[in-house]
């Protein structure tokens, strides 16, 4: 089973959206899926809540709760006795012992991060933290920043020389537009499901259409993650010390 944490120290950066439609476009291909939470926040027990209602969450994909290291040794063994493919951590924002076991663990780190200057400060602190801690690794762990939030249209100057800040640090290849689906996402529940049944309703194509896009960016993201798994490091750029 490999282990992938969605990390950041600043709440509200869109960290556990960013895992949600990860987790969508893996289970849709057929991934078995295994969802950890260590956020204290429950946003992924609020999803899956929320998806329940509307019948539009798989019931294969399993959320274990990982609130202390204890508890995170623990759901990792249930999920591995699940015969899950992939495992993804909502981690907790800050520095702790818990987020310090889970990130040395990983097969694989995503710090997701907007344009915002305050965004991008956190993203690179979260990358730097997270570097430090697992460098002396023997099986070096891949770290990757994912940017989403993307405006759909032209972006500002001060927009670009954000994005150029992260120039030197490894990046997904693809990247999340700021779209409603991604927005509604844990409300709505699984893209593939919610998809699935609108297409039923002729008077929700548009709509049907909408949720189709933001899945197109979603796989892209997914198919970036199996990249990263099997590379010692993103092609896009060497680490930054």
């Amino acid at each position: 089973m490999q282990l992938i944490s969605f990390a950041s120290w600043k709440g509200g950066s869109g960290k556990s959206t960013a895992l949600m439609a990860t987790a969508c476009s893996l289970i849709a291909q057929g991934t078995k899926v295994a969802l950890m939470e260590a956020d204290a926040n429950a946003t992924l027990r609020r999803w899956r809540q929320n998806a329940q209602q509307r019948q539009t969450w798989d019931p294969a994909c399993k959320i274990y709760l990982s609130e202390d290291p204890k508890a995170f040794e623990t759901a990792y063994e249930q999920a591995y006795n699940t015969e899950a493919d992939i495992a993804l951590v909502d981690t907790a924002g800050g520095a702790s012992d818990l987020n310090n076991t889970i990130l040395f663990n990983s097969n694989a780190i995503v710090i997701p991060t907007a344009l915002t200057s305050f965004d991008i400060d956190s993203c690179i602190d979260t990358y730097h933290y997270a570097f430090e801690l697992t460098k002396d690794e023997t099986d070096e762990i891949p770290i990757a920043i994912l940017r989403q939030r993307i405006p759909t249209i032209k972006l500002t100057i001060r927009q670009q020389a954000d994005l150029q800040i992260l120039d030197a640090l490894p990046q997904l290849h693809n990247h999340l537009h700021q779209r409603d689906a991604f927005a509604s996402l844990k409300a709505i529940g699984m893209f593939h499901l919610v998809h699935a049944a609108l297409l039923k309703n002729p008077g929700k194509r548009v709509e049907a259409r909408h949720i189709q896009i933001a899945m197109r960016e979603s796989d892209a993201v997914a198919a970036d993650l199996f990249d990263l798994l099997t590379s010692a490091a993103p092609e896009s750029a060497a680490h930054a010390r």
